[in-house]
């Protein structure tokens, strides 16, 4: 007795006669174990290197059922290879490489499969599958250069709230008593100190219930499309913030257009998968109707040339671009010049937040300080 994973019973009958045993009884099990390792258990980092991979192999001339083989056997990944050995048997069957991907899309990215099956019609898989695996690589800089912004801002913006948190929760109650009978006007400042700790000591169970009700309240608002619209052009418009943001978006949909069209991807069918990478909901929808107005006949530059989120030169680009017959081209240099640009904003975001954080987290000690230390002088000069 013994459990096997598989994709389909066919396939787990096949893997436990290959290793040489006989079926008595066969049953499916599904587990919450399972069902988020194939989702969520395979690294954005992983399907990068994969991608790379595979690209040498096939351009040296490797067969591509023999390369999957040979990456299979190498990777690390426990559900990466047993997704790998499901792909490979397809393959040996006569499956399509971007065929078998598609059964995995929670897994591979829309680009991957669109593009491979391009190349696979086109019988220029080799040449495709050099061009995705330099997007996936400068696509996964992009993220890491997002998460790098954000970090530190989060990292200080979490300490300042503990130490808040313990400030109120052990330091303030030692002071009521002494404050109470100093017999004096407290400041606002320390009455306010005084009753965030006194509902922290008595109702923090209750004031965590309430956050966790709000955040979960926020969030099902936030799935909604009709809400998340209207907060996603919100964030476009903070300063600084928002103009890193725009400039991701319009780096990654300039990469992944360039490297749809090197692919063969028709121009409609290509933006309408740039849409399902766009992590902001009002520019996906900008970029949705302008794959409707691409099925009208109408051009992609004359379609954005109305929404001012985008830049005139990024615009012109556009137009030069299908005015030339190289959109791709443009395009990859419009994506350089913004992945350029998202670094001189990057540091310059650093530059203004590390002093920033730390004078916010300095004014939150020192009021504190301040609540303590003020009534406990003026009980002195009271005494006196």
């Amino acid at each position: 007795m013994g459990e096997i994973r598989a994709e389909s019973k066919q396939e787990a009958v096949h893997l436990i006669k290959e290793d040489g045993y006989y079926i008595t009884k066969i049953k499916k099990i599904t587990t919450i174990k399972n069902i988020v390792a194939h989702s969520y258990g395979v690294k954005h980092k992983e399907i990068v290197i994969l991608c790379r991979q595979l690209a040498i192999m096939v351009t040296a001339g490797i067969p591509l059922a023999d390369s999957l083989g040979v990456l299979m056997n190498q990777t690390g990944s426990t559900v990466l290879k047993d997704i790998l050995r499901v792909i490979y048997m397809q393959l040996q069957e006569g499956q399509t490489l971007s065929r078998a991907l598609a059964s995995y899309s929670s897994v591979f990215p829309s680009i991957m499969i669109y593009m491979i099956a391009a190349g696979e019609r086109g019988g220029v898989l080799d040449i495709v599958l050099n061009h995705l695996s330099v997007y996936l690589e400068k696509d996964y800089q992009l993220s890491e250069k997002l998460k790098s912004a954000m970090l530190y801002p989060l990292l200080l913006l979490a300490l300042s709230i503990i130490i808040l948190v313990f400030i109120l929760l052990f330091i303030m109650p030692l002071f009521v008593t002494l404050f109470d009978n100093a017999n004096i006007q407290l400041p606002l400042i320390t009455r306010l100190l005084l009753t965030g700790s006194y509902f922290v000591v008595n109702y923090g169970w209750t004031l965590i219930l309430l956050f966790s009700l709000v955040s979960a309240t926020g969030y099902y608002v936030y799935q909604n499309p009709f809400y998340r619209e209207h907060v996603d052009q919100f964030l476009l418009k903070i300063p600084f913030l928002g103009e890193f943001f725009t400039k991701m978006a319009v780096a990654r949909f300039s990469s992944t257009l360039a490297t749809l069209l090197k692919g063969g991807v028709p121009i409609d069918k290509a933006v309408g998968i740039v849409t399902k990478i766009i992590d902001n909901l009002y520019l996906a929808k900008i970029f949705t109707r302008a794959k409707s107005d691409l099925q009208k006949g109408i051009s992609l530059s004359k379609s954005l040339q109305d929404q001012s989120v985008f830049e005139p030169m990024f615009l012109q680009m556009l137009l030069v671009g299908e005015t030339t017959g190289e959109l791709d081209q443009i395009l990859q240099k419009a994506a350089q010049y913004y992945e350029n640009d998202l670094d001189r904003i990057s540091e310059r975001m650093g530059t203004l937040l590390e002093p920033l954080m730390i004078v916010i987290l300095g004014i939150i000690i020192g009021s504190i300080v301040l609540s303590i230390a003020w009534p406990m002088f003026d009980s002195i000069t009271y005494i006196k």
